[in-house]
């Protein structure tokens, strides 16, 4: 797994077993594990690990948002009870109950609560078989490598536009057919190439909707939106040494106004 940022902001031992104690619940031990080593982040830009949460179920229980049936793992008056562990990007939630063994899917798009087995899995393993269920075919752990990034309030970013009067002032021939989204999504790609060529990414994932270019020298990456074809994103964490003498991400500024990007 590829750590964006080296500033990572651990838990402590005392920490969730002060937790564990004030509300009479027994944590994972994998997600203990992950939280002590990683902290609190969003793993592939799917999963959110979150410290535990006691209070983010009450405001949903009015809203009769889930089906409690004879065969649900939980009953309507036991979700304020629920501690939320962590989430996905599309708004489903992984939580647990005192009187519950394993964990429990809340989905944001179906009714039915979903009963989840722990087992002797590390966390990341968990996540990835999760995913797998969640997403099917549109999930494939295989096909590239996973990374985390961690919350640290440190992270800034820059968003970039393509501007194609630019381009095509340029001469450049590899967007002859600028106003159009096959054009800018050629553009795009061949601008990611270039890029990697020149500095070579510590992590490099591409994929049909969009490329990211991991650089320790940012504590971050460049993302390229391919589905639009029209953004390149900077993403980064500035030491006081950067913002002083500028470095590479002046670099990458510079590059991309040269090929009409800014």
């Amino acid at each position: 797994m590829y750590i964006v940022s080296s500033h990572r902001q651990v838990c402590i031992v005392e920490e969730l077993d002060a937790w564990e104690q004030q509300y009479n619940v027994n944590l994972p031990q994998a997600y203990r594990e992950f939280l002590l080593e990683y902290g609190q982040g969003t793993y592939t830009n799917l999963w959110h690990i979150e410290m535990p949460d006691a209070e983010r179920l009450k405001e949903f229980a009015e809203y009769g948002l889930w089906e409690y049936e004879q065969e649900s793992s939980i009953t309507a008056s036991q979700l304020t009870e629920c501690i939320v562990i962590g989430s996905t990007i599309d708004g489903d939630m992984l939580a647990l109950h005192r009187d519950v063994e394993g964990g429990l899917w809340l989905p944001r798009h179906s009714e039915q609560i979903t009963a989840v087995p722990w087992q002797q899995l590390p966390w990341e393993d968990f996540m990835k078989q999760e995913l797998r269920r969640l997403y099917g075919d549109a999930y494939d752990p295989a096909a590239h490598e996973a990374y985390f990034e961690p919350w640290n309030g440190r992270q800034q970013h820059e968003f970039l536009m393509l501007r194609s009067e630019r381009v095509m002032e340029q001469g450049a021939s590899a967007i002859e057919f600028a106003n159009t989204l096959e054009g800018k999504q050629a553009y795009l790609r061949e601008i990611a190439a270039k890029l990697a060529e020149q500095y070579v990414p510590d992590l490099n994932i591409q994929t049909l909707y969009a490329g990211k270019l991991f650089y320790r020298a940012l504590e971050g990456y460049v993302r390229f939106n391919y589905a639009y074809g029209n953004e390149v994103a900077l993403f980064y964490e500035l030491s006081s040494a950067d913002a002083a003498n500028g470095t590479f991400l002046d670099q990458l500024r510079q590059q991309f106004h040269a090929a009409g990007i800014e």
